[in-house]
Formats: structure tokens, C-alpha cells, sequence
């Protein structure tokens, strides 16, 4: 070892309080790092083995294969399984009980194929054994139950006027959810079928090799794209590349941000104190790339401590994390079992990411304090002319801080002007560390609400029918269920403004979002809007008119039964005191154009938000929602033609109740024991809670990374304030030889906390609410505008006064030990 990197060691174990503190940033840095990588793969393996349960195991579908395809493709020595799915016309897909009364149930598909795809295709549990040819058969317990058919493994049963042997029962197959008996395959199907092709190995080179192996045939198929990029290849495209890749590329960024900035001031602090010393070195002979050299060094050896330590920390930390919301991650999973377990993965690769991103975040740190090490000259390191510079001009201070703080307020002001470039460091430390908090909660907080847009919906049941005509039936069997406690339409029809293409649900009027037609809050806010327009029970829309000084009964008169008017709630924040979204432009606008046979929807008046009104609660916040009558919707879609009316005829009903198990029962034995066709009952309250599971694993994971940015920048103001303390004893010993007394030495300190953290508040809020704007702007919802977080912003205000004032005290309490005569005989800066 150079004599330079054993005084860079030396430096390092001297100042024992700066270089723990480095270390714990570095700990802490690398140990969010590792929870990104780390609770990714984790996330990612669970995706992966619940996709097999749901989908099966195979990576790509290859189609009407021929013999010679399927020698070649079984060749494959890294091909694992090739299952056989048969082809089957329309005819032979139909799977009807003969034993059975009720007609509307019974009618599914066969899912027919080898064994082999069997295999792959039967992931659930089951009684019994797996199809092994055409004259076996599978039946899922659902079937059985709703049916009432008594079969057991073994029975005969006739199925579409052939009988099957029940070799087993199927307890919930999701890949085969759409076919409720699957059978094995005959000699005759085998000449057209589909491939199911698995791999021996599944992992980042899978889809590469799949598509590889299909390159030499023109082969048509599919591949399993969820299943490939659940084992991280990332080239196949999919949500959960477009959702988990994207927001786990931001974090990683923000957390280098932050620990760029904490280490950086580390190793600025670091080369301040180290002058003296690198100016005798350059003295001596030393060379520009020893010098730089020596700040390297000291980043690799607090990244030799820091970077495993953060790695083992971080694994810990999503371990414990895992544990508690693991189960809450299975909950809101489609098995909702324990088929899956969410387990800690780290994968070597992702040690290998955590290493090089760390090790690249300190070379970044490090990059500037090195350069200007490098630059150091005998001569500056006597003078020290780029630490204190000294001008009379910019020394003056004004006369209202003399006259409001006296004169230690004066001799705070001209300290900090004369510290230079480490005040700067100071001062643009603290602002960033409220930048870096601010905006990170604020990103934090656009993602919860992101993934929480349902309202608080009021109903705990959804009832739908396709045929409006059978409205007053459907309302007579809600009105004799003894469960059900209220009930009222809930029907809808869903829109798109924003200037995208129509393509999705039907065509909308574009010009509702005009700048004339909106107030200036929400003038730049329309990108992908949704309007959704909710026909409800006449009493209850007459209400809301009356509410609003609405004359209601204009409503209900019309000329062209398909120009059905309605009201627009005029806020689309759900909250009292959200800002206006309409101007009266908006009246006479049609929310859908070009409409000859569709119902157009004219926008005739405005209401007022209302807290206790559930007719505001039936849309999510941040989306239009308008209200017409129900009965003007039956009367135009009783006027539609046959064809139009299929885009309309559905109406849903909201149900109330205390007992939402007993409710749906209810129900669906009722609507079995009707006339009424297609009709369908759900249970929301399952759906809510998984909505609200969602919420939570999300603020465990978001406010546990704001708690780890906050420490990052808690450590920052620390440390650089305590550094700059400590490089400043012989500065407070002058001070004290020329009579500032203790107590006006106190004053001094504390008025120089209160002008840093005044000076970085000013600089620091303005930049945090620009940066809270954009990501608005390009992140965030883009139909509620920016709204600061004023409690927070105050809180945050205080903490920053706290901590600089606790920290300047603290040096200030260790500088009282010194003499004034030694520190003033000593060498050093």
C-alpha cells in the first residue's frame, strides 16, 4: 500500500464520527437498492408460480402442428414436454348434461387432450386420475354441485348423447375454466391439433431459446408472455413489464439521487478537511492521479464495508416485510390460496445489479471531490483561497439584521458569507434533502391513489339483467328478498375524453373538454379522461335536481327519445372544497356524437358536490360523472332498433345490505326459480376488500421507502452540518479571543441555524413543488390538479430548523472543551 492511501486511511480512522456516519448512509443506500432488486425477483417469482397454476405450464402454444413438426419440435433436447391439444369443431366442443332441468347452466366445453397436456393443463387439486383416452372423463365440482348431479370417480355419465367413464373431479382447474369436463383424446383428433411446449429450463434466456427452436418451420404461435416475463424476459412484452419494470427504474434512480447527495457532501467534506495535507503531498512530488487517486480509494474502502452490509440489511429487510404483508399479497391474488407462498428470492444476478449500481453510485459521489483533489496546489492549500474567500463587498451585511438580530446576528450573516463554498455545500445540502422528501412523497402518494380509484361504493351486492324489458320483474325479486336491505340502479355507460381515438367503448364528443367549456384549474388537465354518464332511479335523480334548484321535470320531456338529458357534477375531487371543474359552456354539449341511433346525452345543467348524497360515490374520484333518469334510458332504448340496443340493454341494480353472503344466495335462487334470462349476481364486498389489500401492501411498501429517504436525508443535514462545525474550530476560537462572550456566541450559532435553514427553506420549497408539478404533469392524474401538502410542507419546515439547530448546538456543546489558545496554535484548518 502507497504511502498516500495509508494517510487516506489514517484520515478516515481519525475522523471516526464522518466516516461512521458515510458508512451508515451507504448501509442505507445500498440496503433500498437491494429491497428494489430484491422484492422485485420476489414479486416476480410469484407471479411466475402463480401463472402456472392459472394458465398452465407452457411457454408457447404452437398451432396446427403437422407429424414432422412434432418429431422435430419433441427432438429438442431442451424442449421438456410437447402436449397435444385437440382441434375440435363447433359440434363436438358442446358439453350437455342430459340428466338436467335447467338448460341455461349446462351448456360448456370440452377441453380435450393427451395426457402429457393434461399434465400441463391440470394444475388444481383433484380426486381421482387424469384422462388417459377419449372414453374418460373430468368433471369440476362446480358443475356437479349446480346441477345437482351425484357422480362420483367411477360413475358413468352421458354427456352431450355419449357416455363417459368419470375418472376424476375437478376441485376449481383455472387453466380449463372455461371447460368444465375435460377428457383424454382419440386416435382420429391427433391429425389436428395444437402443441403446448415447455422448456427444461425457465429463466431469463427462455424466450430466446422457445423462439429459436420455432424459427426453423414457419410455425404459428403464441407465446406465454405473462409466464416469460414473470421470469425476467424483460423483451416480452407485457403488463407486468409495462407496470413493476418502469416504477422500479424510478425508485432506483431517486434513491442514487438522494445517496449521490448524501456521499457526495461526504466526500466534499472529506477533501476540505484532507487540503492541508494533499497541497504538502503535491509539494513532495505527489502527481495529479495520486491525489485523485486517494478520494477513490477512500469511496472503495466505505464501499467495502458499506455495500455488504447494505446487501445483508436490505435481504433482512424484505424478509421481515414479506412475512407480514405476504399473505395480504395472496389475498388479492386470483388463487386467493395457499397453492402459492410469496417468498424472499435473490437471485446471484440481482447481487450482482445491487453491487454495480452501488459501486457506480459512489463512483458518481466521489467523481467531483476527486477532480478537484487532483487540481490541489502547494500554494491554494496554504492559502486555502477556494475554502474562505474573503471580499469586503460581499461581507457587508444589511442593517435590518443588525438592527432585528443585533450584532451577533450581523457576525452570523458575514460567517456564512465568508465560510464560501462549504456554506453553499450547507445550504444546498439542506435544500435538496427537502426536495428529495417532498417529492418522493408526493410520487409516493400519485401511486397509492393511483391504484386506489375506486370511491367508496355504498352498495355490497351488483346485480345485472340484459334486457330492460324485464326491469320491473328483476325489482320485484329485490323488494321480496328478506336480505336485502336497499336497492337502486347503478346502471351506466362508460366514456373516453382526452383526444385519444375512439376505438374504445362507443364514440364520444371530444369538444366536452374545450378550454371554454372548463374553468382554468383544469384548463391543462384532460389526458385520458373518463366520463362515466349513471342512470338512476327516477325519485332519486329528482331529488338531486330539487337539491340543486333544478327544474326536474324538463328532464323527462323530449321530442327525440335517444337526446337523453342529463346533470353533471361539477367537481372531481369528492370533496367539499375541490375547485370547480365546468364553466356553463358545458351546457347543450352532447357526451356522445355522431350518433344517429345512440343515446346522446345532453349536458342541460350542473350540481354541486355533496358528501352525503351516494349518487356521488357510485363513480371513482378524478373521472366525469353525469345523471339522467332511468326510465328516459328504457324509453330509448325501447326505441332503438334491435342492433343498437345491444350496446344498451343492460341495467345494474346496487344492493344494500348487512349480510352480503346471504344476499347473493338469496338472489340467485330466486333468479334460478324465474323466468329471466342472463341474469347476473356478484358479491363486491370480496372486491373491496381486495382493493383495500392493495392500498395496504402498497403503503407498506411506499411510506416504508419515504421512512429509509427520510433517514438518507436526516443523515445528510447531519452530517454535513456537523462536519462543517468541526471544520470551523479554529474560526469559533478567534471569534472567542476577541471578547464575543458565551452568550453571544450561543446567539450567534443559533441565528446561523435559523439563516442555513431559512436560506435552504427558500430555495428548497420553490424547487420541490416545480418538481411535485411535473411529475403531475407526466405521471401523475391527469384530471386533479397539483395540490401542496401544506401540513406537511409546515411540518417538514419545522424538522429542518430542528435538525439543524440540534446539530450546530451539539458541535457547539463539543467545541466548549476546546482551548482557545491550542486550537488556535494548531496546524490544521
Amino acid at each position: 500500500m502507497n504511502i498516500i492511501n495509508k494517510l487516506t486511511l489514517a484520515h478516515l480512522k481519525e475522523n471516526k464520527g464522518r466516516t461512521i456516519v458515510t458508512i451508515l448512509g451507504i448501509i442505507v443506500s445500498v440496503a433500498m437498492i437491494t429491497a428494489v432488486f430484491v422484492s422485485v425477483a420476489s414479486f416476480m417469482r410469484f407471479m411466475s408460480d402463480e401463472l402456472l397454476i392459472e394458465g398452465g405450464s407452457y411457454i408457447a402454444e404452437v398451432y396446427n402442428v403437422t407429424d414432422e413438426q412434432l418429431a422435430y419440435l419433441r427432438s429438442r433436447e431442451e424442449v421438456s414436454n410437447v402436449g397435444l391439444n385437440s382441434v375440435l369443431d363447433d359440434d363436438a366442443l358442446l358439453c350437455v348434461y342430459d340428466g338436467s332441468d335447467n338448460e341455461n347452466y349446462n351448456v360448456r366445453h370440452f377441453y380435450v387432450g393427451d395426457l402429457t397436456n393434461l399434465e400441463q393443463m391440470v394444475t388444481c387439486e383433484y380426486d381421482g386420475t387424469l384422462p388417459k383416452n377419449e372414453n374418460e372423463v373430468m368433471l369440476e365440482e362446480n358443475l356437479l354441485k349446480r346441477n345437482k348431479m351425484d357422480v362420483s370417480v367411477g360413475d358413468k355419465v352421458s354427456l352431450s348423447g355419449r357416455e363417459y367413464t368419470v375418472c376424476g373431479i375437478l376441485h376449481q382447474n383455472l387453466p380449463t375454466a372455461c371447460s368444465e369436463a375435460i377428457r383424454g383424446i382419440s386416435a382420429d383428433e391427433l391429425k389436428n391439433v395444437n402443441a403446448f411446449v415447455d422448456l427444461k429450463k425457465l429463466d431469463y434466456h427462455s424466450m430466446k431459446v422457445m423462439e429459436d427452436i420455432l424459427s426453423k418451420y414457419e410455425f404459428q404461435y403464441s407465446l406465454n408472455h405473462d409466464l416469460l416475463t414473470a421470469n425476467f424476459n424483460l423483451e416480452a412484452s407485457s403488463q407486468l413489464t409495462e407496470m413493476i419494470i418502469p416504477m422500479a427504474v424510478i425508485v432506483l434512480a431517486v434513491i442514487m439521487v438522494a445517496s449521490v447527495m448524501l456521499i457526495y457532501n461526504a466526500f466534499g467534506m472529506s477533501l476540505s478537511e484532507r487540503t492541508r495535507y494533499l497541497g504538502m503531498l503535491a509539494s513532495v512530488g505527489a502527481t495529479k492521479k495520486q491525489k485523485q487517486l486517494s478520494v477513490y480509494f477512500e469511496g472503495f474502502i466505505l464501499g467495502l464495508i458499506g455495500i455488504p452490509m447494505g446487501i445483508f440489511f436490505g435481504i433482512i429487510g424484505i424478509y421481515i416485510t414479506l412475512k407480514a404483508v405476504g399473505s395480504k399479497i395472496v389475498e388479492i391474488s386470483v388463487l386467493q390460496s395457499n397453492a402459492v407462498e410469496m417468498t424472499t428470492v435473490v437471485p446471484p444476478l440481482a447481487i450482482a445489479g445491487i453491487v454495480v449500481i452501488a459501486a457506480l453510485t459512489i463512483f458518481i459521489s466521489a467523481f467531483i471531490p476527486a477532480k478537484k483533489a487532483s487540481s490541489i496546489t502547494p500554494i491554494e492549500a496554504l492559502k486555502q483561497s477556494k475554502e474562505i474567500k474573503v471580499n469586503a463587498k460581499k461581507l457587508r451585511s444589511s442593517k435590518l439584521i443588525r438592527k432585528i438580530f443585533g450584532y451577533e446576528g450581523e457576525l452570523a450573516n458575514k460567517n456564512i458569507k465568508c465560510n464560501g463554498r462549504k456554506a453553499r455545500v450547507i445550504t444546498a445540502s439542506i435544500a435538496m434533502s427537502i426536495v428529495l422528501f417532498m417529492s418522493v412523497n408526493y410520487f409516493c402518494d400519485m401511486f397509492v391513489q393511483s391504484n386506489a380509484e375506486m370511491s367508496d361504493i355504498p352498495y355490497q351486492c351488483y346485480v345485472a339483467i340484459s334486457d330492460v324489458t324485464q326491469d320491473s320483474e328483476m325489482k320485484k325479486i329485490l323488494s321480496e328478498a328478506t336480505a336485502v336491505d336497499d336497492y337502486y340502479s347503478v346502471t351506466f355507460m362508460y366514456y373516453q375524453y382526452g383526444g385519444k381515438s375512439d376505438t374504445d367503448n362507443l364514440s364520444t364528443n371530444q369538444d366536452i373538454t374545450k378550454k371554454d367549456n372548463v374553468t382554468k384549474s383544469y384548463s391543462d388537465l384532460w389526458s385520458g379522461v373518463s366520463c362515466y354518464v349513471n342512470y338512476v332511479d327516477d325519485e332519486m335523480f329528482n331529488k338531486l335536481c330539487r337539491d340543486n334548484g333544478i327544474n326536474s321535470a324538463d328532464y323527462y320531456k323530449t321530442d327525440a327519445p335517444l337526446d337523453v338529458k342529463c346533470v353533471v357534477l361539477n367537481n372531481m375531487t369528492h370533496t367539499q372544497s375541490g375547485a370547480k371543474v365546468f364553466t356553463d359552456g358545458l351546457k347543450g354539449c352532447e357526451i356522445y356524437k355522431d350518433s344517429d341511433n345512440g343515446i346522446k346525452n345532453t349536458v342541460s345543467g350542473l350540481v354541486e358536490y355533496d358528501s352525503g348524497n351516494y349518487l356521488f360515490s357510485l363513480n371513482p374520484a378524478s373521472c366525469i360523472s353525469a345523471y339522467a333518469p332511468l326510465s328516459m334510458y328504457i324509453n330509448a332504448v325501447n326505441s332503438m332498433d334491435e342492433e343498437t340496443a345491444q350496446n344498451y340493454c343492460m341495467i345494474q341494480y346496487g344492493v344494500e345490505t348487512v349480510d352480503h353472503e346471504k344476499a347473493c344466495e338469496q338472489l340467485t335462487d330466486a333468479v334460478a326459480d324465474s323466468k329471466l334470462d342472463c341474469v347476473s349476481v356478484f358479491d363486491n364486498v370480496e372486491a373491496f376488500q381486495t382493493i383495500n389489500t392493495i392500498v395496504f401492501v402498497l403503503q407498506v411498501f411506499m411510506y416504508g421507502f419515504i421512512a429509509l429517504i427520510t433517514l438518507i436525508a436526516a443523515a445528510n443535514i447531519i452530517n454535513t452540518i456537523s462536519t462543517g462545525m468541526a471544520l470551523r474550530k479554529k474560526e469559533f476560537a478567534m471569534i472567542k479571543s476577541v471578547g464575543v462572550t458565551p452568550k453571544g456566541f450561543r446567539k450567534m450559532i443559533a441565528l446561523e441555524s435559523l439563516f442555513y435553514g431559512l436560506k435552504a427553506i427558500i430555495v428548497g420549497v420553490p424547487i420541490s413543488v416545480l418538481v411535485c408539478i411535473g411529475m403531475n404533469k407526466t405521471l401523475g392524474s391527469s384530471v386533479i390538479p397539483y395540490s401542496p401538502n401544506l401540513t406537511l410542507y409546515l411540518i417538514v419546515i419545522a424538522a429542518v430548523f430542528l435538525l439543524v439547530g440540534i446539530t450546530m448546538l451539539y458541535g457547539l456543546n463539543k467545541s466548549k472543551k476546546d482551548s482557545v489558545i491550542e486550537t488556535l496554535k494548531q496546524d490544521i484548518l
